[in-house]
């Protein structure tokens, strides 16, 4: 699961070309991959309230135990030997924020195999090809 940077209202896979080409490839090895994308900026609270960060992290935490336990559960894997995936998640920038929060702060340690934050303005993949 990818978690987009600044506001959260943009598709992880559309900041710079390579990274639609990484999704297509994770794809085709076999992963399900999801991508957040919030409607307005998932940092803004209701008028008058000033939650902060750590509060309003509730929101991706919410989406990734959802997503877990109504998608990645079900598909049964149980086998977690070294090398394997399991349910990995990763922001850039502001998405590593999403991420941060969402494990420090709500106990989705538990459920987490792969915790991934990365920075930076352009988040260029190198992804090694198995062939």
């Amino acid at each position: 699961m990818f978690f987009t940077g600044g506001d959260g209202t943009g598709w992880w896979s559309t900041q710079v070309p390579e990274l639609s080409e990484l999704v297509a490839e994770l794809r085709s090895l076999g992963f399900t991959v999801a991508q957040a994308r919030w409607v307005s900026n998932w940092l803004e609270s209701s008028p008058g309230n000033d939650a902060g960060q750590a509060h309003l992290a509730c929101r991706p935490a919410t989406l990734i135990k959802y997503l877990h336990d109504n998608y990645y559960l079900p598909m049964g894997i149980t086998n977690h030997m070294p090398g394997m995936a399991g349910f990995c998640i990763s922001g850039n920038s502001g998405g590593s924020s999403q991420v941060g929060y969402a494990l420090s702060h709500y106990g989705l340690d538990d459920i987490l195999d792969v915790v991934i934050p990365t920075g930076g303005a352009r988040l260029i993949p190198r992804w090694p090809n198995p062939a």
